[in-house]
């Protein structure tokens, strides 16, 4: 199994409630995908914030094209959340903003689901921020990676705390062998300081999917990672 990293592409259910709508931003995950993602999560599809914007019905639909969008390219898609649609969907794991459920937990809810994938246990990961021990307990239970937010200011994600690429250091000295993304204003011209403090990958919204081109977007940021030594060809596992 291959380490996880690269480029982790975070889709904001949001975005589907504008001009786009539901077909657009497929569209544009289609685009990302060709250019090269290592990780597709559904941002909280059923959040309060989520609901505002989008009917239950279009965020459904909204979470069936992703799936049929990652089976198609082979690459992970995460619900953020939601562990129930994450099995309904027959999705590949869940990312947790908070400690509950347990990694063990995700993995028994979603194991029937998952049988197709050979064993392998379904994908679970958490946000952090400079708490190193969310990031130690994170670690010692079985997650598979922890997520920075945010590392730099953003709009897409307005209740994060920044998180000082000093925290990220001293995560990836505590927990050498835990998998370390980072997001929140990451672009083409900073992400190189976050690879460097040791984050294996990028979580990006804006930086792809509100480019003029999202294929040559994804190019970019993994040519990026090809020259930091986290490029994934398109595969995180």
């Amino acid at each position: 199994m291959t380490r996880l990293g690269g480029l982790y592409l975070v889709v904001d259910p949001g975005l589907a409630a504008g001009p786009w709508g539901v077909e657009g931003v497929l569209q544009r995950v289609s685009r990302a995908l060709a250019g090269g993602v290592d990780l597709v999560q559904l941002w909280a599809p059923s959040s309060e914030n989520a609901a505002a914007f989008l009917s239950p019905e279009q965020a459904l639909r909204l979470a069936m094209g992703l799936r049929v969008l990652t089976l198609e390219a082979g690459v992970p898609l995460l619900i953020g959340e939601d562990v129930q649609l994450a099995a309904r969907l027959g999705a590949d794991g869940v990312h947790l903003e908070g400690s509950a459920p347990a990694p063990a937990e995700v993995r028994s809810t979603l194991a029937p689901r998952l049988a197709r994938l050979q064993g392998r246990g379904a994908l679970v990961g958490y946000t952090c921020g400079n708490d190193l021990e969310k990031v130690r307990w994170a670690s010692r239970a079985g997650a598979d990676y922890v997520s920075f937010c945010s590392v730099f200011p953003t709009t897409s994600a307005v209740s994060c705390e920044i998180v000082s690429l000093a925290s990220v250091r001293a995560a990836r000295a505590l927990e050498p062998d835990l998998v370390l993304f980072a997001s929140g204003g990451i672009t083409p011209g900073n992400a190189g300081d976050v690879l460097d403090a040791g984050a294996d990958g990028i979580a990006v919204v804006s930086a792809v999917l509100k480019a003029p081109d999202p294929q040559q977007a994804a190019r970019d940021f993994q040519e990026l990672l090809r020259r930091r030594g986290r490029h994934r060809s398109g595969r995180a596992v």
